[in-house]
């Protein structure tokens, strides 16, 4: 499993309780270290957070903004993706391959993996321009360091906003008081050595016209080296693949997938493979250079054993992908008073 140190796990963990509350302990009195009996216990919610969606007539999950730049996490959707409801959004590196998409490079939101398409994200309640021509929105252009909380909605109230909030409404509110400056630089890299990776980001806000208005300012480039596919973790190499059990039945019992090593595509090889007529089997190496090629144990488009390291596609692939961005938020506003 890929490790990095960098990052670490947080867990929002919603309980409801009153503010004040007190109850007798009765016949289960029991005496305190100085022999005294404790009689009573009062609880109170004193440190309750107001803004966490409790006292909202919709139920809310509220990330703070210093929860997400406590997390250590190099984007906003990494730390919200170890929320359960969030599981189905994708990072730059999930989608690093979508070019023909138009999806590399984009963060989208997919609430409770309903679809992207179904997720509505908002700024300060407002609706988002679209990083993509399906009309999702990209998380990573959102400045981080001016996020005073994140808000979201997964119940069946989100449906009001229209059918592109079906799965649920995700509301980043940025802090419009920021005043001054501030800057954060971070790098890290994995406990191998490799995915080497530096953020910086400059943020600014200041008001003008005799405080009747606001300017907010950010900034950020960032850039990661990435893990090679080809010897950048032993176990990449060993061929493990979830394919077609070739011994499945219906009547057996037997699985009908198997997560097995030594496993790779049959259909296809680095230099060209003929795949039908009598010549198949006919694969061609460096140079044009025809060879046999030796099928393992078959089953659809997937093999075991033979020639699977000629094929094992996971050493052409970066197991994680080099990235490099930059990101330049600015907003003004003005009041009427």
């Amino acid at each position: 499993m890929l490790t990095t140190p960098r990052k670490k796990l947080s867990l929002l963990i919603h309980a409801c309780i009153v503010s004040s509350f007190t109850f007798p302990l009765g016949a289960y009195a029991q005496q305190n270290g100085d022999g005294q009996i404790i009689e009573e216990i009062q609880v109170t919610g004193s440190r309750i957070s107001r803004r966490d969606g409790y006292s909202s007539p919709t139920p809310l999950t509220v990330v703070t903004g210093e929860t997400l730049r406590n997390s250590a996490d190099t984007s906003i959707l990494t730390h919200l993706l170890t929320m359960p409801a969030v599981a189905g959004a994708r990072t730059t590196s999930a989608q690093s391959g979508l070019f023909g998409q138009g999806m590399a490079g984009v963060e989208v939101m997919n609430l409770r993996a309903l679809g992207q398409s179904r997720t509505l994200v908002l700024l300060d309640g407002a609706r988002v321009t679209p990083a993509h021509y399906l009309g999702y929105t990209d998380i990573g252009s959102i400045p981080a360091n001016l996020i005073s909380r994140v808000e979201i909605v997964t119940g069946g109230a989100s449906a009001v906003y229209g059918s592109d909030a079906v799965a649920g409404v995700v509301n980043f509110v940025l802090n419009k008081d920021f005043t001054g400056f501030k800057t954060e630089i971070s790098s890290g890299f994995t406990s191998s050595g490799d995915d080497k990776n530096e953020k910086v980001t400059l943020t600014a806000g200041f008001p003008f016209a005799s405080e009747r208005g606001h300017v907010l300012l950010s900034g950020e480039t960032y850039n990661t080296d990435g893990i090679d596919g080809d010897g950048g973790r032993s176990w990449n190499n060993t061929g493990w693949i979830l394919s077609p059990n070739p011994g499945y039945a219906t009547t057996n019992g037997q699985p009908q997938l198997r997560f097995a090593p030594n496993t790779s595509i049959a259909t296809a090889s680095a230099g060209g493979l003929i795949v039908a007529g009598p010549l198949k089997g006919t694969a061609f190496g460096n140079g044009g250079t025809p060879y046999q090629f030796r099928y393992g144990e078959t089953s659809g488009a997937f093999m075991t054993g033979g020639d699977w390291q000629e094929n094992n596609v996971r050493t052409l692939n970066d197991m994680k992908p080099a990235q490099s961005s930059q990101n330049v938020f600015f907003a003004r506003e003005l009041r009427s008073n």
